[in-house]
């Protein structure tokens, strides 16, 4: 990462990685999903790591929204009305719902 990006990264969802390495969110979250849940230790062990991913996930998330928001994240497709713009922040795509009836 460049000096530049490196500031973005520090304060917009990238949290407990090292730096320059990047979160595979799903596969994560698999990994989690695959742990054994035999004994009531296992389990339990289980469910903190899926806890530990959800909430890790939701922080990393709501960041990269704030820096959306405040305009540190720019689109990928920035050359689209900003009503269909979209963003890769962390291994996350987000963009904006559309509700039509």
């Amino acid at each position: 990462l460049n000096r530049s990006y490196e500031g973005v990264h520090d304060g917009y969802g990238i949290v407990g990685v090292e730096r320059g390495m990047l979160r595979d969110w799903n596969d994560e979250y698999q990994l989690c999903i695959e742990m054994p849940s035999v004994t009531i230790e296992e389990k339990m062990q289980r469910c903190a790591a899926i806890d530990r991913i959800q909430k890790e996930f939701v922080e990393a998330a709501i960041n990269a929204v704030r820096g959306i928001l405040n305009g540190h994240i720019p689109p990928i497709n920035p050359d689209d009305p900003p009503h269909v713009h979209a963003y890769v922040y962390n291994q996350i795509f987000i963009s904006l719902a559309s509700f039509r009836s």
